[in-house]
C-alpha cells in the first residue's frame, strides 16, 4: 500500500473512532438523563406518599393528645381514642421525645417506610425520610406548621389550674391562659356508658386542634 493510501486509511480509522466515541457519549448522556428522570419520578412518589401519611398522622395524633397507640388511660370514640392528661391524681402529658416516638410509630404503621426521623422545632415539625432506589439515596424533608411546644405548655397550665379545683371549671381562669398563648380552648363534659363522666379539652391554634381528657370529679 502506498504512503498516501496508508494516510487515508488512518484518517478513515480515526474518523470511525471519533464517531464511535461520539455515539457512545450520546448514549451515555441519554442513559444518564433517563436514570435521573426515573430517580426524580421515584422521589416525587415517595414525597407524595410521605406527605399524605404525615397529614393523616398529624390529624390523628393531635386528636388523641399526641398519642397514637399507648397504654395511657383513654376513652374510645367513634373515630379516635381520647387520651387522659390527668386521671386519678396522675398526669399523662407526653414530653417531646414521646410526641416524636408516637409520630414515628404512626408513620411506620401507615407506610412501608422505616428510616424516618423527626425534629420538633419551635413552631413546626421537621419530618425526614431516607430511602434507596437502585442504590441511589433519596432524602425527603418536609416541614409542617404544628407548634408542639406551645400546645404542651398550654396543656400543662390548664392542668395546673384544674388541679386547684377539679370539681369545677373556672372558665375565666382558662380564658386567661387562652389569651396568653393566643389559642382557643373549649371544655365539654361527656358521659360514659357506666354513668361516669369526663371533660374533653380542645385547644385550637391556627388550623391545628389538640384534644385530651381530664377526669371529672363531681
Amino acid at each position: 500500500m502506498s504512503k498516501k493510501g496508508q494516510i487515508a486509511l488512518f484518517v478513515i480509522i480515526g474518523i470511525v473512532i471519533i464517531v464511535i466515541i461520539l455515539l457512545l457519549l450520546l448514549f451515555l448522556n441519554k442513559q444518564k438523563i433517563h436514570d435521573e428522570e426515573k430517580l426524580l419520578k421515584e422521589k416525587n412518589i415517595l414525597k407524595d406518599n410521605f406527605d399524605s401519611a404525615i397529614e393523616q398522622c398529624i390529624l390523628e395524633n393531635l386528636n388523641q393528645g399526641f398519642y397514637y397507640s399507648s397504654e395511657t388511660p383513654k376513652e374510645d370514640a367513634l373515630f379516635f381514642k381520647y387520651y387522659y392528661y390527668f386521671i386519678e391524681g396522675k398526669r399523662y402529658i407526653p414530653n417531646l421525645n414521646r410526641v416524636k416516638d408516637e409520630f414515628i410509630k404512626c408513620l411506620r404503621d401507615k407506610t412501608d417506610y422505616t428510616n424516618i426521623d423527626i425534629n420538633i422545632k419551635e413552631e413546626n415539625i421537621e419530618f425526614i425520610l431516607i430511602e434507596y432506589f437502585e442504590s441511589e439515596k433519596i432524602k425527603i424533608t418536609l416541614y409542617k406548621g404544628v407548634d408542639v411546644n406551645e400546645f404542651l405548655k398550654v396543656s400543662k397550665e390548664i392542668i395546673d389550674e384544674y388541679e386547684k379545683s377539679p370539681d369545677k371549671i373556672c372558665l375565666t381562669c382558662y380564658d386567661e391562659i387562652s389569651k396568653k398563648y393566643n389559642v382557643k380552648t373549649e371544655f365539654t363534659t361527656m358521659f360514659k356508658d357506666d354513668g361516669g363522666s369526663f371533660i374533653l379539652v380542645t385547644i385550637q391554634k391556627n388550623k391545628n386542634t389538640l384534644n385530651f381528657l381530664l377526669e371529672y370529679e363531681e
